[in-house]
């Protein structure tokens, strides 16, 4: 183990200063798991494999991403994949808590967590409101 797996508290640590993130958080009672069953599964979100900072030159997400001292890698907190900042610029309740996650694993737990029928018509709805003004005017509507 070298440096750049040292933590300090009171300095940066020389894996802050590399771009690197250092250790996979601590997960009381969670088990091991595949990213596969912890993409976007909220009862398996936060039980992954954590992946590796070495494994990844590049953004796992948008595969462009080249990480750098400027462009740091970071872990999306629900598949533990190793990611970009924009590809993990949402936030999302993991285990009861809101934690960094990555765009998939943000759209497939918002998908999860909405009824299906109300996916779709909560945009129906508001337009409908927004289209009557005349059930606005007998109070039928806010």
């Amino acid at each position: 183990m070298g440096l750049c797996h040292a933590s300090s508290t009171t300095g940066v640590s020389a894996a802050r200063l590399s771009g690197e993130s250092t250790v996979a958080p601590e997960k009381p009672g969670a088990g091991p798991g595949t990213q596969e069953e912890a993409e976007g599964n909220p009862a398996q979100a936060g039980q992954y494999d954590w992946q590796p900072d070495e494994e990844a030159a590049v953004c796992q997400r948008c595969l462009q991403t080249k990480f750098t001292l400027l462009e740091r890698r970071h872990h999306c907190r629900s598949c533990g994949r190793v990611v970009c900042g924009d590809c993990s610029n949402r936030k999302e309740v993991v285990q009861h808590k809101a934690v960094r996650v990555c765009h998939i694993c943000a759209e497939n737990l918002q998908n999860i967590r909405l009824p299906p029928d109300s996916r779709d018509s909560d945009s129906e709805e508001e337009e409908e409101k927004e289209s009557s003004p005349s059930l606005r005017q007998f109070g039928l509507i806010d």
